[in-house]
């Protein structure tokens, strides 16, 4: 596990700076909604297709060959990419030549990189632990996969289309329309018993992660010091993996202390944190904003 997670930091950074490079300066929110685009449809997809997988051979292991089948094929398309831009690759030689020094969270990541942690922390309790809610709500399981599927499908379309809408509007606008959205579903969800509140919530939350993720994606590459583009991208992409590690942690501690009604309400505050945040450094997120 160790060495996944090591592979997958450096899949991370790279996919993310990668991204930075080839993205043009006037479609950067659409270029950040494709990519986070297919970040999700990869997480909606993949785990009911290795289950189907498991139930139709009966074997786990296949799983995971077929897991390592798709990661050397993803390695096969990453030597195809072209990503090479030729101011950056002489900011790069400048870097060098003056021997900078190395900082462990980039300067220019640090303001996203806090908004991506408190948004990401939510996460664990409004998709990790919502089948253990229901249960204890006497929601179906009907319900449980209704409300999966819906919030994919609106994640799937926040990021494709607000990543496009904020080239336009600004990512400051989209950035307070999803976080506004979180806030909602989030204070709905401990209170939300029927199927269609319950798949409106999934909705609000989804969409509204979407909008903002794919915003502070596109602000992270536009703050980013093109000389240290990769550094940056590593700072914003470890954001991800902090909110979450955080987020499953506080929401299990909070159910086992408190129960799931507290437990929702408190991880508002984090949405409602960073909504603070982005009201303070209005000026300093992006020139979009």
């Amino acid at each position: 596990n160790a060495a996944r997670g090591l592979g997958w930091a450096a899949v991370n950074t790279g996919s993310f700076t990668s991204l930075a490079r080839i993205a043009p300066p006037s479609r950067r929110g659409e270029a950040s909604g494709y990519y986070s685009l297919f970040q999700a449809l990869a997480a909606t997809v993949g785990p009911p297709a290795a289950l189907a997988w498991w139930a139709a051979t009966g074997r786990v292991s296949d799983v995971f060959v077929g897991a390592a089948l798709a990661a050397l094929l993803a390695a096969a398309l990453a030597r195809r990419l072209r990503t090479g831009d030729v101011s950056l690759r002489g900011l790069s030689r400048q870097r060098d030549r003056t021997r900078q020094p190395i900082e462990l969270v980039a300067r220019s990541s640090r303001l996203p990189a806090l908004l991506v942690v408190l948004i990401m922390t939510t996460q664990p309790a409004v998709l990790g632990f919502f089948p253990l809610y229901a249960h204890a709500s006497g929601i179906g399981a009907g319900t449980v996969t209704a409300f999966y599927v819906a919030g994919g499908s609106s994640a799937l379309v926040g990021r494709a289309v607000f990543g496009r809408v904020s080239d336009g509007v600004g990512r400051g606008r989209v950035l307070v329309a999803g976080l506004a959205a979180m806030t909602a579903s989030q204070a709905l969800l401990p209170f939300s018993t029927r199927t269609t509140v319950v798949l409106f919530v999934a909705v609000l939350y989804s969409g509204g992660q979407g909008m903002a993720v794919t915003a502070l994606t596109s602000m992270a590459i536009e703050r980013a010091d093109k000389r240290r583009i990769g550094s940056a991208m590593a700072t914003y992409s470890a954001a991800y993996q902090v909110g979450l590690g955080i987020g499953g942690l506080a929401a299990g501690a909070l159910i086992g202390l408190a129960g799931y009604t507290l437990m929702y309400l408190t991880m508002v505050a984090f949405v409602l944190a960073a909504l603070a945040v982005v009201v303070v450094h209005r000026h300093d997120l992006s020139p979009s904003v």
